[in-house]
């Protein structure tokens, strides 16, 4: 629904990220239907489902959450032997958003989805960290296999015994 955080949780695999490059408009259907605000958006290109107010973030989990952004920043250039101080500020000279969150634990920049919803967007997440995920989410739905298999609000899956055991190891 509009103004919700929806989450669609899956293994590697399961067609979470061909579904939103169907929604996107950069991947064709085989079939079913997309409909947006009661619009049917089915197989339109990309530029015109941008123009109608849908947008694709790709993803970009590869951090350590328990690390600082400066820390996450420095893992990236482990190996090198050189001074990366004039990278890592030139990095901050295209993102100042992370100077300003420098010592902040990169897992929590995921609070920045909760801020985005606040200002009225609807947010649909798909999340590798599914406990991340289902916290923040006020819907969601497990995918297998292209198909959905559960749906529910994300605190209900998050107790559910079965998404325990798969997606959160416990």
């Amino acid at each position: 629904h509009e103004g919700e955080i929806v989450t669609l949780i899956g293994a590697n695999g399961a067609g979470k990220s061909s579904t939103l490059r169907t929604i996107a408009g950069l991947v064709k259907p085989s079939g079913g239907t997309i409909n947006f605000r009661g619009d049917n958006i089915t197989g339109r290109d990309a530029t015109t489902i941008v123009k109608k107010g849908i947008t694709l973030v790709p993803e970009g989990r590869h951090i350590f959450p328990d690390l600082t952004v400066l820390e996450n920043l420095k893992v990236g250039a482990y190996l090198r032997s050189d001074d990366i101080s004039g990278d890592i500020q030139w990095v901050y000279d295209l993102f100042p958003r992370l100077r300003e969150r420098s010592w902040q634990a990169g897992g929590t920049l995921f609070e920045i989805i909760k801020e985005i919803n606040r200002q009225g967007i609807t947010v649909l997440l798909i999340e590798q960290n599914a406990n991340m995920a289902l916290k923040v989410a006020d819907s969601a739905y497990v995918m297998e296999t292209g198909c959905i298999t559960l749906s529910g609000a994300g605190k209900d899956l998050l107790n559910n015994e079965a998404v325990k055991k798969a997606y959160l190891g416990t």
